[in-house]
């Protein structure tokens, strides 16, 4: 019984000590959104975005305000996006167009999307929390803790 104790023990260890120490990968850090600001407007200039800074601390430039109504957080909507991490890597697109019910989506596009009117364009930056899960969550490991890039076109209102 000792021995199988032991044996079990020693496992659990060797397991414990591979899952907890990955080889080269840095233990995460929640940002503090505060900080993401100068970051944020230091690649806004980088690219040339000619943004504003809302109450909600988004970075958002309106490229073409498009016509029509606005949509609301109880619209469907049909965009057109990418997004990329501050260092050029896209992360997610979908160029044919995306139906999303707005309430379902991030928060940071649910404070932007209704900025815009059909065919409306709109640059957008993201601090690490108006997004996805904030801070070291591996809901969307790709961009956990990270400030986002947006090129965001919403093509139509669905409702």
């Amino acid at each position: 019984m000792v021995k199988k104790l032991s044996a079990l023990l020693a496992i659990s260890f060797v397991v414990l000590l591979f899952v907890g120490c990955r080889k080269g990968e840095k233990p995460c850090v929640e940002r503090n959104p505060t900080q993401d600001l100068p970051e944020m407007k230091k690649y806004a200039e980088k690219t040339g975005m000619n943004y504003t800074v809302d109450e909600t601390g988004i970075l958002y430039e309106i490229v073409t305000p498009g016509e029509g109504d606005n949509p609301t957080l109880a619209s469907t909507i049909t965009v057109k996006y990418t997004g990329k991490l501050l260092n050029d890597v896209i992360f997610d697109s979908n160029q044919t167009g995306a139906t999303f019910a707005l309430s379902g989506l991030i928060g940071g596009w649910q404070m932007a999307i209704p900025k815009l009117k059909p065919g409306g364009k709109m640059k957008l930056i993201l601090p690490s929390n108006k997004f996805y899960s904030y801070g070291c969550s591996d809901y969307f490991p790709a961009v956990k803790n990270q400030i986002l890039y947006f090129d965001i076109e919403l093509v139509k209102i669905n409702n």
